[in-house]
């Protein structure tokens, strides 16, 4: 049975690691990684700012996904959203590396769970 937890808890958290992780490639900025970083293809340097991934799908403006980037890396905070515009989950980069608290909501807004990830290991914290 404790098992069987372990991997569901496991699996849910890779899941949301790599939608943090690969949510910049559905980005509408087309732009090229060069060295790891993200680059801006007005300047070719790399890109430093807010990076927001815009689904068409879901309506005119609607953000799904917000990052912050300086020099090219994640640096700051990461937001998803669901489709309604509620928040879904939010965490903080530390020069491209996940760190500190990461939260996840339900699509009513109240929080469903919190994991901590320091020094690129997950601390488990779970919300009762």
């Amino acid at each position: 049975m404790i098992h069987n937890k372990l991997q569901y808890w496991l699996m849910k958290y890779v899941l949301l690691l790599l939608t943090l992780i690969l949510s910049t490639a559905q980005a509408n900025l087309e732009a090229t990684y060069r060295n790891n970083l993200l680059i801006n293809p007005n300047t070719n340097q790399p890109y430093t700012g807010n990076l927001e991934t815009i689904n068409n799908n879901w309506g005119k403006d609607a953000v799904e996904y917000s990052q912050e980037y300086v020099n090219g890396l994640r640096h700051g905070s990461e937001k998803a959203f669901y489709k309604t515009g509620v928040l879904k989950s939010e965490g903080n980069f530390n020069q491209g590396t996940i760190e500190g608290v990461v939260s996840l909501y339900f699509e009513d807004g109240t929080l469903a769970d919190e994991k901590g990830f320091f020094d690129r290991k997950i601390i488990e914290r779970i919300v009762g």
